[in-house]
């Protein structure tokens, strides 16, 4: 038999230690505990030697990213578009300008979020989809949400070269 050494934080210890008696032994119970988890990721990797090879499971799920990025940005351009109808004409010109871009020409994410203007509307389009919701790092988007802002931004440019010459 093979021992480890296993380590645990001072609070677990301290509940381990008020509960010793009632717990018993404490190898049989790591010892099963383990056996349970290395159980499970042993069926999971089976189940993925199942029926479909891995190459068609990638295949497969590299064609539902791409549309999944496509259906974000055309969700951008229509709620970008909407706004657009409804916004003031100083709004409009101010989203004609607004860059999510550094000096530096990369993008700097705590532009989007936190501009004077526009942060609490874009705030409130991005947390009411979990995979655009920024959550508690407001100071980042991820891939969903850049690409619903970059839908959006592009309806907003759109929208105000098609009615730049009729006002």
């Amino acid at each position: 038999m093979k021992k480890f050494n296993l380590s645990v934080p001072d609070a677990l210890a301290r509940k381990i230690d008020a509960r010793r008696d009632q717990l018993g032994n404490l190898s049989a119970i790591f010892r099963d505990a383990l056996a349970d988890r290395i159980r499970k990721q042993e069926e999971f990797e089976e189940r993925l030697k199942g029926d479909q090879d891995m190459e068609t499971i990638i295949a497969r799920l590299k064609k539902e990213k791409t549309q999944l990025r496509t259906d974000y940005f055309s969700k951008g351009k229509e709620d970008g578009l909407r706004w657009a109808k409804a916004a003031s004409y100083k709004d409009l010109e101010y989203a004609g300008r607004f860059e999510p871009e550094g000096r530096d020409g990369l993008y700097d994410p705590t532009t989007t979020l936190h501009d004077d203007v526009l942060g609490h509307y874009f705030i409130d389009a991005l947390e009411a989809d979990p995979l655009t919701d920024p959550g508690y790092d407001e100071d980042d988007l991820n891939e969903h949400a850049k690409k619903w802002l970059d839908g959006w931004l592009e309806a907003v440019h759109q929208f105000r070269q098609e009615i730049s010459d009729k006002i």
